[in-house]
């Protein structure tokens, strides 16, 4: 087979999926009125807020306090610590937290816990 053969082969095989593909479409917006699909396409469950997001609102909670990874995926409530630690070490590179010493993370600006603090 020659390389135009081919080309024309796969053109003819896109064409045909394009077409199958607008067939489902169609019957799948027959079966399912618009009304019932939210703008994310996935029901009617509203979209989580971001990794970093949530990671950020647990730290600004108490903002005095450090946390390590295993505090922080406790308390937005997620099994993947992998993924908290690299979120931690991500918003800590960008100077969105702080880093106190190795694996303890806190808010950016922490709050002063002590009246002659404040006054300094």
């Amino acid at each position: 087979m020659t390389k135009r053969e081919r080309i024309i082969q796969l053109v003819t095989r896109i064409s045909t999926l394009r077409a199958e593909l607008k067939r489902t479409e169609d019957e799948f917006d027959v079966l399912v009125p618009e009304d019932e699909v939210q703008a994310n396409g996935k029901g009617a469950k509203a979209e989580e807020p971001s990794m970093p997001a949530r990671v950020m609102s647990i730290l600004n909670a108490d903002r005095a306090r450090t946390y390590d990874a295993q505090e922080v995926a406790k308390a937005i409530k997620t099994t993947d610590l992998h993924l908290v630690r690299s979120t931690l070490f991500r918003l800590a590179k960008r100077k969105k937290i702080r880093k106190e010493k190795r694996g303890q993370y806190g808010a950016l600006h922490a709050l002063p816990s002590t009246k002659e603090e404040l006054l300094s």
